[in-house]
């Protein structure tokens, strides 16, 4: 296939993480870390000057042709938080598990460069004010504030902070929490239900979702969206 997506991408690695294929998983973030230093310079600009929503390109690029690397369609709904945020959490996560055991062979940063574009997207998401302005979210769909983008933000941020990758401000975290307990269960205002949501189930770890709002979370894709072929 001649395309990848950066969510997708960080998918198909997520089986490599939990079957300890440590040589897979980060060869899969690697490629990502590869198109991000493509448009370090963009995402560098947009920290002191946020993209224009109808000049999608600027933002953070979701979809890449493949042979070879690059920047693919600029006429696509790039915007895609829920993408960066599931990244800043797999790379956070495994930090720690490193910093737990004495293991740098645990990091997925290969050099001071990957390091440094983790704070620039920290710092990106909070330039696009990720907790209140819209994105195209898990299925590029048209522009809202969805709970799932915001969620997989929230955690990843959280893993960053906790592996103490860079500075991550207590307040850049609260302002996507609040998002989260308004919305949910709902994904969206004209969204009750979505099956990017089950994402906040797994593989994200967010404390402060209770249990019997990830229980309606799952009651509400089930009933919803799941039918007798498909979902």
């Amino acid at each position: 296939y001649a395309f990848m997506w950066f969510r997708d991408q960080l998918f198909n690695a997520l089986p490599y993480y939990y079957m300890g294929d440590t040589e897979k998983l980060h060869a899969c973030i690697g490629v990502i870390f590869d198109v991000l230093e493509l448009q370090r310079e963009k995402i560098e600009r947009a920290l002191v000057n946020p993209p224009d929503r109808s000049r999608v390109h600027d933002y953070v690029h979701a979809k890449y042709s493949v042979n070879p690397l690059g920047i693919a369609t600029n006429d696509w709904g790039h915007h895609q938080l829920d993408a960066v945020g599931l990244l800043l959490f797999l790379v956070g996560e495994r930090e720690t598990e490193g910093n737990e055991k004495n293991s740098p062979l645990h990091s997925a940063l290969r050099n001071s460069g990957d390091r440094e574009l983790i704070a620039i997207l920290v710092r990106y998401v909070e330039a696009v004010h990720y907790w209140q302005e819209p994105d195209f979210g898990m299925w590029e769909e048209e522009l809202a504030v969805r709970a799932s983008s915001v969620g997989a933000v929230v955690s990843g941020l959280s893993a960053v902070k906790r592996a103490k990758l860079c500075e991550v401000p207590d307040t850049l975290i609260e302002h996507g929490v609040n998002t989260l307990l308004r919305l949910l269960p709902r994904e969206s205002e004209t969204h009750t239900s979505d099956m990017a949501l089950l994402s906040l189930i797994w593989p994200h770890k967010l404390p402060m979702i209770e249990k019997s709002v990830l229980d309606e979370i799952y009651r509400n894709v089930t009933e919803s969206l799941v039918g007798v072929h498909g979902v």
